[in-house]
């Protein structure tokens, strides 16, 4: 998934043809190790807890010794680290600091209320921020940016109440041990609220156009709209089903960015086509099949 965010990220953020493809799978490959790495060193230290929450994972079924484990997620954030190193000098302090960020979270963050769901979330962003970086047009994945950052902090909001019976074992408490399931239902549906608003807002504001709003509106707005009317009436055994859908919202909202990038001054918001567009020349619009103005 993370993969696969860096490069959406770059198509919708690029030129149409000015993605270098090799360098982009790079980076995608990159990211997607240093995913690996995080997911792996978080299965180590939660052996005990996934016994009880999630007993099917190879660890807690004695499949994988801990040390394969985390030999593994060794051998993983490092090939992300030297990936990067590879790309240039942004992109290896983003691979870097991606990776210190999530061993962090597994060993600290986790357990500290809302700080570990922010870092995840600013984390998911990131990865759309970088596949900016990798295209020279930051602005470009800005959008796609502040959806997966709100997604995924509702998704983990609905994520700590699964898991906290098995949460119990750790020392610490996350939001929904310290503050309760309700609340943390309250703040996972007030964060799909957010997004519901945020979402036809590129449409409007002339950044995608009408492809974007209907694959959006069908595949994301309705499944959020579930989702909060869900949570908010305390179905406690459809948490794992609204985990699935607000998965599904983020595939989907990444395929509606990428249909209504055509609209396109926002993929184009720095460099020269921008300033053209600026200056009302038709010849730039001709160039891109767009209707002049």
């Amino acid at each position: 998934m993370t993969a696969a965010a860096v490069c959406a990220a770059a198509f919708i953020s690029a030129p149409a043809g000015d993605v270098e493809w090799i360098q982009v799978i790079l980076g995608a490959l990159a990211a997607g190790l240093i995913a690996a790495g995080g997911n792996v060193h978080n299965d180590v230290l939660d052996m005990e807890v996934d016994r009880i929450n999630r007993p099917d994972r190879p660890l807690p079924r004695g499949l994988v010794s801990k040390k394969e484990a985390s030999n593994f997620a060794v051998i993983l954030f490092a090939g992300g680290i030297l990936i990067g190193y590879a790309l240039g000098l942004v992109p290896s302090v983003i691979t870097l600091a991606a990776a210190l960020t999530l061993m962090v979270y597994n060993h600290k963050l986790k357990m500290t209320p809302l700080a570990g769901n922010i870092a995840v979330s600013l984390l998911t962003g990131l990865a759309f921020v970088f596949g900016g970086v990798l295209t020279g047009n930051v602005k470009g994945a800005l959008i796609p940016a502040g959806f997966s950052l709100f997604f995924h902090f509702s998704r983990e909001m609905v994520k700590d109440i699964q898991d906290c019976e098995g949460d119990k074992v750790r020392s610490g408490a996350t939001f929904a041990q310290k503050y309760g399931s309700r609340t943390a239902a309250l703040t996972a549906a007030d964060s799909m609220g957010i997004l519901l608003i945020m979402v036809p807002l590129p449409y409007f504001a002339h950044l995608y156009d009408f492809k974007y709003l209907m694959v959006s509106s069908l595949g994301v707005e309705l499944p959020l709209l579930w989702a909060i009317y869900t949570i908010m009436k305390r179905e406690v055994s459809n948490l794992g089903t609204i985990s699935k859908i607000l998965k599904i919202g983020m595939v989907m909202g990444l395929i509606s960015l990428i249909a209504g990038r055509g609209c396109g001054p926002f993929c184009r918001a720095s460099g020269l086509y921008w300033r053209r567009l600026r200056r009302g020349d038709g010849n730039c619009w001709r160039k891109w099949g767009l209707p002049l103005k």
